[in-house]
């Protein structure tokens, strides 16, 4: 029986915005939490075949499973509102005394509507990223350590500490991604003038630069349908959205860090009130630059070991 704190916050969540449409947002009071990990949780693991009901009827398995989702529930009702997705029912001084009765915040509502999932929020990232990500390199785990100490500062308001964490991983991630290309295009002088720049502005420049002559030349889409006939899958707009992606990540590493890598706090000359969005706007953002920059990494590494195979057969 496979049951993860992720898939049970996304039921969770996915509930308490129900209950919401169908009650709070009316001036009722929400349902509680209990009806959620012995009712409405149960039936959902067994009608998603994790929980199995042998034959039995699903009031049966609730009373058999009665209570036991309670720890993950609360698991998943503290990290959604670290992320700020939901919140207490406060309407009367009466309701202080519960803390079993939610609703969705505004932020809340809009992720769902976009996304459909809680996918691109700070308690998931690594989680998403895991699953999204065509391989674990070690790149992508020391990456993967960063992102989680980011999420770590970014809940304990060390917004500094946060914006550090997180550009170290954008860092590693530039580094992956240049090894990869270096590899793929097979050009030593450009890898020793890429090796001797200490500017990551300027290193995040040339491979911008050097995989924008490769969309142009029509190489890269040569190698890409050479290896994939047949599919639909637009190569250049995929790199076109990395290359977007590579300025979001400069512009968080610029604010985190100067050009010989010192710490740089400028997250500090931020006004205050603005600091802790601005952080959660980094991480949310950044989702798109890692989990693109290692797709790419990956691709360009196939062309590069197809086109030594040919070479070499």
């Amino acid at each position: 029986m496979l049951i993860t704190k992720n898939g049970v916050k996304n039921l969770l969540f996915e509930f308490i915005l129900q209950d919401y449409d169908n009650k709070a947002r009316y001036g009722n009071q929400p349902t509680t939490l209990e009806h959620f990990y012995n009712n409405y949780l149960i039936r959902r693991l067994v009608k998603n075949g994790i929980i199995e009901t042998e034959n039995n009827s699903v009031d049966a398995v609730k009373e058999k499973y009665e209570n036991r989702f309670l720890d993950i529930t609360w698991q998943a009702v503290e990290e959604l509102m670290r992320d700020r997705l939901i919140k207490r029912w406060l309407k009367t001084s009466g309701d202080l005394s519960r803390w079993d009765v939610y609703i969705p915040t505004e932020k809340g509502i809009e992720t769902w509507e976009k996304y459909g999932r809680l996918l691109i929020i700070p308690s998931n990232l690594v989680d998403s990223l895991r699953e999204e990500l065509p391989t674990l390199c070690s790149h992508a785990e020391v990456v993967l350590d960063f992102i989680n100490e980011a999420v770590y500062c970014f809940f304990h308001n060390l917004l500094l500490a946060c914006s550090q964490s997180i550009s170290c991983a954008g860092r590693r991630t530039l580094q992956a991604l240049f090894e990869s290309l270096s590899a793929y295009i097979d050009d030593p002088i450009w890898t020793d003038e890429y090796l001797s720049c200490g500017d990551d502005m300027k290193r995040a420049d040339m491979i911008r630069i050097r995989i924008n002559q490769l969309i142009l030349s029509g190489r890269l889409s040569e190698d890409w349908c050479r290896m994939n006939p047949g599919t639909d899958v637009d190569i250049e707009e995929e790199i076109k959205s990395l290359l977007g992606s590579i300025d979001f990540m400069m512009s968080i590493i610029s604010l985190a860090q100067k050009e010989d890598g010192l710490p740089h706090p400028g997250i500090n000359r931020i006004e205050e009130t603005y600091r802790a969005e601005l952080m959660l706007g980094y991480l949310v953002g950044s989702y798109s630059f890692f989990r693109l920059s290692f797709i790419i990494r990956e691709i360009f590494n196939n062309m590069a070991e197809s086109r030594g195979s040919r070479e070499n057969p």
